[in-house]
């Protein structure tokens, strides 16, 4: 059985959390240096430099040096 509550709380917390990765993300597309909430180290955007670094796979994410904060980015070209 479900518990709708439970379920309220996840999706709230999903939808913070989105808005909040979203907004890292515009920071750092403008330039701005964004600190990883856990271990304060600078969080780095990697973009692909072209159309054949998406069919590579190349990774497209954004991420602190340690890793706790590693979000996956998809780019279509």
């Amino acid at each position: 059985m479900i518990d709708l509550e439970k379920l309220s709380a996840l999706q709230k917390n999903s939808k913070a959390s989105f808005i909040q990765q979203k907004q890292m993300i515009k920071k750092l597309m403008s330039g701005q240096q964004v600190l990883c909430p856990k271990c304060q180290q600078v969080i780095k955007l990697n973009l692909p430099a072209n159309k054949s670094d998406l069919d590579k796979n190349k990774a497209s994410n954004v991420s602190c040096a340690k890793g706790c904060t590693d979000i996956q980015l998809d780019f279509i070209m």
